[in-house]
């Protein structure tokens, strides 16, 4: 996982590693926010896979099925997206519910979807953080 901070993001794939350093690149060019970066991926998410990559790893990585997910602070609040290479119409489909392990307690959750967290998904990692010894986990 790579946090944007600046834009308020949070983003992570499924596949090999390296396509998390391409996406991160991607969006930080492309998006100042959430809108932007949904807006981003919906229009070029094939033009990013089927781009020429001089890193081995990172060309390796697009070649291959990925899903990438995107959190973060939407104008409505809390907001996910995720799109996936295994799908036939590579179509952006948002996230309704969230996970998060391990768990915070309810006075966090009540910040969170108020959108006390001035920062987002960081600020539920501090959280997270004050709360646990791992924090991280989301999806």
């Amino acid at each position: 996982m790579r946090t944007l901070p600046w834009a308020k993001l949070a983003i992570s794939v499924r596949g090999y590693h390296a396509a998390l350093g391409v996406f991160e690149r991607m969006i930080s060019m492309n998006a100042v926010n959430y809108a932007g970066a949904i807006s981003f991926i919906a229009q070029n998410f094939d033009k990013i896979l089927s781009a020429e990559y001089d890193d081995p790893a990172e060309a390796h990585a697009m070649r291959n099925d990925l899903e990438l997910y995107v959190v973060g602070w939407s104008d409505n609040g809390p907001a996910g997206f995720w799109i996936s290479s295994y799908q036939l119409d590579r179509k952006v489909q948002g996230i309704s519910q969230a996970h998060i392990s391990p768990m915070v307690d309810r006075d966090a959750q009540r910040q969170l979807a108020s959108g006390a967290f001035k920062d987002g998904i960081p600020g539920l990692m501090a959280a997270q953080a004050a709360q646990h010894v791992f924090v991280g986990g989301w999806g």
